[in-house]
């Protein structure tokens, strides 16, 4: 992986670790799928113009577009607005990469090699260690449906991979498009008092829409589908597992969570097993791992 890549792909996994704290800013004001709904129709307003028809690649398109925006970031919203915690949530999140992984394998053919593999289970070693205590327990609803989440979006990370000349922005104005009604939809099917709710939304309800609009979205997972579009999936889902090391770190500065020896510990673990993965990556030929002509 390029080294400006590698940053890139950093500084997406920090724009995803403090959304968490954005995301639950945001829920703790508004009702879930309402707050998906105005993520997404801002999302949509802003990438009209790349907004296009991409011969032969629609129905994957749509398919990935309903499947990440309507169906995942209700559960992940869902799950947030029933926990009582950022860490938990932001640590169940990451077993998409799991479930993303072993779908390459046997769906794409990718291959890992041994000291991939180690990396993988070490990052997630130390995702676990950051942030699973006792009290998670007690947010049983919630976990479920963060563990939904996780799943489909191990789907969709194996899509993703499959799309062909489909630009980064054009996928994304989709998601848009494809979401904001689905939710609004479910939100007057299943939720109540959304005027109100608007009426007295507090500066940091709003923040938290716009941050998971601009920056979670349509800087994260556009550039996340740019990076799938040249890297395999087994090289570039385990580094997401940094996400919950960013999103401790964020619960800490705007919350006045407690910094424990666990998170550091589950941190550092983490960072080592992203290492071993990024180094490994950077000889691609000598893992077999297939690489991919850039179509975005």
């Amino acid at each position: 992986m390029k080294p400006t890549h590698i940053v890139f792909l950093l500084a997406i996994n920090v724009l995803w670790g403090f959304n968490f704290v954005a995301s639950k800013m945001a829920v703790d004001g508004l009702p879930p799928l309402l707050v998906t709904g105005l993520r997404f129709l801002i999302v949509f307003v802003l990438l009209v113009p790349f907004l296009k028809v991409i011969p032969g690649q629609m129905r994957r398109v749509l398919a990935i577009a309903f499947l990440l925006g309507v169906i995942n970031f209700a559960a992940i919203f869902i799950g947030l607005a029933k926990a009582g915690d950022v860490s938990s949530v932001a640590i169940v999140a990451q077993l998409g990469v799991p479930f993303s992984t072993l779908m390459a394998i046997v769906f794409l053919g990718e291959r890992i090699g041994l000291w991939r593999t180690g990396g993988i289970f070490l990052a997630f070693a130390g995702a676990m260690v950051l942030g699973f205590d006792p009290k998670v327990l007690q947010y049983g609803e919630a976990m479920l449906w963060i563990l939904l989440s996780a799943v489909v979006y191990g789907v969709v990370a194996v899509q993703m991979r499959r799309l062909e000349g489909v630009p980064p922005m054009t996928l994304t104005a989709w998601m848009g498009l494809i979401s904001f009604p689905c939710h609004f939809l479910l939100s007057a099917a299943f939720e109540s008092g959304q005027i109100p709710a608007l009426a007295a939304a507090s500066a940091e309800n709003i923040f938290g829409v716009v941050y998971a609009a601009i920056a979670a979205t349509i800087i994260g997972h556009a550039g996340f589908y740019f990076l799938l579009n040249r890297y395999s999936v087994t090289a570039v889902m385990p580094s997401t597992l940094l996400g919950p090391v960013f999103a401790v770190i964020s619960a800490i500065l705007v919350f006045d969570e407690v910094l424990t020896m666990r998170m550091l510990a589950g941190g550092l673990i983490t960072f080592a097993g992203i290492a071993i993965i990024t180094f490994r990556n950077a000889k691609p030929a000598a893992e077999g791992v297939p690489r991919v002509r850039p179509t975005a």
